[in-house]
C-alpha cells in the first residue's frame, strides 16, 4: 500500500502526520490522547528601563545617555546573554491650558529599554542590582527553557500521549471482541520551539538579603501538552 506523508510547521505548533491511503472496505478506529509534562523553567528574559525627565532637551539627553550607558556596561560585565536595546525615546512633555486651549512644553522625557537573558536563579538579583546601575523600572520577566530541554520535555509528552492513545484503542477493541491489526495513521502535535511564560501574580518575587541587592524569583511549574491521534485497522 502506497503511503503519503504530510509534515507542516507553524510558529506556535509542530505537527507530524502519517496517513496512508485506505480502501473503502477497510475497518479503521480513530483514537486520540493528550499528555502534559511539567517542568521548572531554567531561563528568564528580563526587560529593564531607564527613564529620565528634565526641563531642557540637552539635559534629558545627557542624563539618559549616562544612565543607559552605565546600565549596559553593568549588564555586559555580568556576561548576560542576548543583551539588546529594544527601545529608545526622547520626547517633549506637554501641559495643556484648557481655558486658552493651548499647550506648552514643560520638559523632556527620555526612555531606554534593554532586555537580556540569564538563568532564573540570577534574574531577580541582576534586576535588583540594575536599579543601582541606572535602571529605574523593571518592565517584565518572562520564563522559558533551552532548546535541548524543550526537546526532551516534548518527547516525554509525546511518548505518554502515544501510549495512552494505543491503550485506549486496544481497550475499545477488546471490549467489542475485536483486535488490533496494525496502526495505519499517526498525527502528533506538540509546541514548536521554547514557549515563553510571563511572570504571573502567583509567581513569587521576594526581596533577598541586603548584600545580594536583588530579588528572589520563583517561576513555578510550567506545562507542555502533546496530542497524538492514531488510526488503527482492526480485525
Amino acid at each position: 500500500m502506497k503511503a503519503t506523508y504530510l509534515m507542516f510547521l507553524t510558529a506556535a505548533m509542530c505537527a507530524v502526520v502519517f496517513m496512508p491511503r485506505l480502501s473503502a472496505e477497510e475497518s479503521v478506529l480513530t483514537v486520540s490522547a493528550s499528555a502534559k509534562e511539567s517542568f521548572v523553567p531554567s531561563l528568564a528574559t528580563v526587560r529593564l528601563s531607564v527613564e529620565v525627565r528634565a526641563e531642557e532637551v540637552e539635559d534629558a539627553r545627557r542624563d539618559l545617555e549616562e544612565k543607559a550607558n552605565r546600565l549596559t556596561r553593568f549588564l555586559r560585565d555580568e556576561e548576560v546573554d542576548r543583551l539588546e536595546t529594544t527601545a529608545l525615546r526622547l520626547t517633549p512633555v506637554y501641559s495643556y491650558d484648557r481655558q486658552r486651549q493651548t499647550r506648552k512644553i514643560d520638559g523632556y522625557q527620555g526612555t531606554v529599554t534593554v532586555s537580556f537573558r540569564t538563568g532564573v536563579t540570577r534574574a531577580g538579583v541582576l534586576a535588583g542590582r540594575a536599579i543601582g546601575e541606572g535602571a529605574n523600572r523593571i518592565e517584565s520577566i518572562n520564563f522559558t527553557a533551552t532548546e535541548d530541554e524543550m526537546e526532551e520535555i516534548r518527547g516525554a509528552a509525546l511518548r505518554t500521549a502515544a501510549t495512552r492513545a494505543r491503550q485506549r484503542g486496544e481497550t475499545v477493541l477488546d471490549e467489542l471482541g475485536l483486535s488490533l491489526d496494525r496502526i495505519v495513521g499517526i498525527e502528533a502535535h506538540a509546541p514548536d520551539g521554547p514557549p515563553v511564560w510571563p511572570m504571573r501574580s502567583e509567581m513569587a518575587v521576594r526581596a533577598v538579603a541586603d548584600d545580594a541587592e536583588g530579588f528572589e524569583v520563583e517561576p513555578g511549574e510550567q506545562e507542555v501538552e502533546a496530542r497524538v491521534t492514531l488510526r488503527i485497522r482492526f480485525k
